[in-house]
């Protein structure tokens, strides 16, 4: 699309652009959303009694630091300065200096062995195709002048139709249904045909290109995005699907945070959504406009206004306005950072919603939370002529404590997503991440996979999960969680029609108990030794009254390491 390339182009101009100014060391390395250091990070402030520092991940190397500045060192424990110790060591760039300046080279290689297992042949794995390692993982790290960092991982894992888990419905083009086949035991590397086929060649997941300086950051490309302070999940922006593809623009200051994103997801319609396009059914004055374009805008609020004030209870508070745009191509004023989505009044081709959180402390190592996210609510003037409500909570306490033994920290929280939250009539307007796959799996057909950019488990679902966690930085981390899940009938693929009253969960609620017990060793850090453990229970089984079922699921892996990348 000639947009798209004038959008490239501008983006890389300004990046190279700022590059020469420099700054006096690159520190825009774009740290992961799953790195262990946002965990240090996290406990670190509330042994000292500060909130969660931003909702709004991932940080560059940069923004870690000046989050590490607010840190009274006197507050901290003997552990505590072990483990801050430990953060700035790991947000060291580790590469190569050409000689004459101005580009750092850094590179290593990954490769896990990994067994999977169940007692019930006939289950699907609780755990999503995330947790699962990849067989290879090989990234390239590069640092331009001053204030460019770039980034492209190459991570090798199966077709998804071998190892997508219970939240990752497929839908298939040549009629086959879940669930997926080969998902009994096996090695990740050595499937029951095991055969190149089998791979997912449809990588990078992670290609980006960074640039920033003192309180700012932009960064543009491929990467996992996270937006919230859930333990179990998010309700806006989750790591769930596998990628976003986006532009992310950021301030940050010691007492604020803004950020504007704007995040392209794949606009491919499925058969089923094509005729219900093509029925003409729309509603209200909802119009398909027939281009293949769909994008996520979002503008993300924060402060903290008490963080100079470390002796009292403190706050975090933020807010997000997200709007889904689909089925026509962006206009100029879309990209306004400084407008309010909902008062453009674009229903025709779009899907506002808003979050507010919230994170406080009132005591060093207690920490309360919660997240509201309103996608859609109908006014008593609107007399049910609007869209019917759908809203979200999230909300929870955690906690921590540093000993010399080692560090732990336990969470307690409850989800409630109501029946139509993330759906809309429009396929391209649902808040739903979908990759076309060609999978050559016989029969070999085109599969799309859906996934909630928000929480999980999607809309209709109640659930509660608490967990204790232990670790010993940088070689012991163990955890045991509970959680349970009452999931309704209603899902993103559902039909969007009024259901007034409606309350979760829908129809025959299908019960899942389930206790994961995990636990990774590093002996050597190129070595990682760990797995996890799933007790499940399901009663109500896919919706079916009186149907149970027991099942106890298991993945183990073995991880080598080499180079010099984290």
């Amino acid at each position: 699309m000639r947009i798209s390339r004038w959008v490239t182009a501008i983006v890389l101009g300004v990046v190279f652009a700022l590059a020469v100014s420099g700054q006096e060391a690159n520190r825009q390395e774009i740290i992961p959303v799953d790195d262990p250091a946002y965990r240090y990070l996290d406990l670190l402030l509330l042994e000292v009694g500060l909130p969660q520092p931003s909702s709004f991940r991932p940080y560059s190397a940069e923004e870690f630091n000046e989050y590490i500045d607010l840190i009274p060192l006197d507050r901290l424990s003997g552990p505590g300065h072990e483990l801050l110790e430990l953060l700035i060591d790991r947000l060291q760039p580790r590469m190569v200096v050409n000689p004459a300046g101005g580009l750092g080279f850094s590179s290593s290689l990954q490769t896990s062995l990994e067994y999977y297992a169940k007692t019930d042949a006939e289950s699907e794995y609780i755990f999503s195709r995330g947790d699962r390692k990849p067989m290879l993982s090989f990234p390239l790290e590069l640092w331009f002048f001053d204030s460019v960092y770039a980034n492209v991982t190459f991570t090798l894992k199966e077709d998804y139709r071998l190892s997508s888990g219970r939240w990752e419905p497929i839908t298939y083009t040549s009629g086959e249904t879940a669930p997926a086949p080969a998902q009994g035991n096996y090695w990740n590397w050595f499937s029951p045909e095991s055969n190149l086929l089998e791979l997912d060649w449809y990588f990078p997941h992670r290609a980006l290109i960074s640039t920033g300086g003192p309180h700012w950051h932009l960064t543009y490309g491929r990467d996992f995005m996270d937006v919230g302070n859930g333990s179990t999940g998010n309700l806006l922006l989750s790591d769930f699907p596998d990628y976003y593809d986006s532009i992310i623009l950021s301030t940050n200051w010691r007492f604020f945070k803004g950020t504007t994103t704007y995040v392209y997801l794949e606009p491919w319609l499925t058969p089923t959504d094509l005729a219900r396009l093509s029925s003409g059914e729309y509603f209200m004055r909802l119009q398909d406009y027939g281009l293949p374009y769909k994008a996520l805008m979002v503008h993300h609020l924060e402060i903290r206004p008490l963080v100079n004030y470390p002796r009292l209870p403190q706050i975090g508070i933020f807010a997000s306005e997200a709007i889904m745009f689909g089925s026509q191509y962006p206009q100029i004023r879309d990209f306004n950072p400084l407008m309010i989505f909902h008062n453009w009044f674009e229903y025709e081709r779009s899907n506002d919603s808003f979050l507010l959180g919230f994170n406080l402390v009132p005591i060093p190592r207690v920490e309360l939370y919660g997240e509201y996210f309103l996608n859609e609510f109908d006014t008593s003037y609107e007399d049910g002529g609007n869209y019917p409500g759908a809203t979200g909570w999230l909300g929870g306490v955690r906690g921590m404590y540093a000993t010399p033994f080692g560090v732990f920290s336990g969470y307690a929280e409850y989800v409630l997503t109501d029946p139509l939250l993330y759906n809309r009539y429009h396929p391209l307007l649902k808040f739903v991440s979908r990759r076309r796959i060609w999978s050559y799996i016989e029969p070999d057909q085109m599969i799309y996979v859906d996934k909630p950019i928000g929480y999980y488990t999607g809309p209709d679902t109640q659930l509660v999960s608490v967990g204790i966690s232990y670790e010993r930085p940088p070689r012991v981390e163990a955890q045991i969680a509970y959680s349970y899940i009452r999931k309704g009938e209603k899902g993103t693929e559902s039909t969007y029609a009024e259901t007034p009253g409606e309350e979760t969960p829908t129809g025959t609620a299908w019960h899942s108990h389930v206790v994961d017990l995990h636990a990774d060793y590093t002996p050597l850090p190129m070595v990682t030794v760990g797995g996890s453990v799933y007790l499940v229970f399901d009663s109500n089984l896919e919706h079916q009254p009186g149907v149970s079922r027991s099942d106890i699921q298991a993945a183990v892996h073995v991880t080598l390491r080499a180079g010099a990348s984290r």
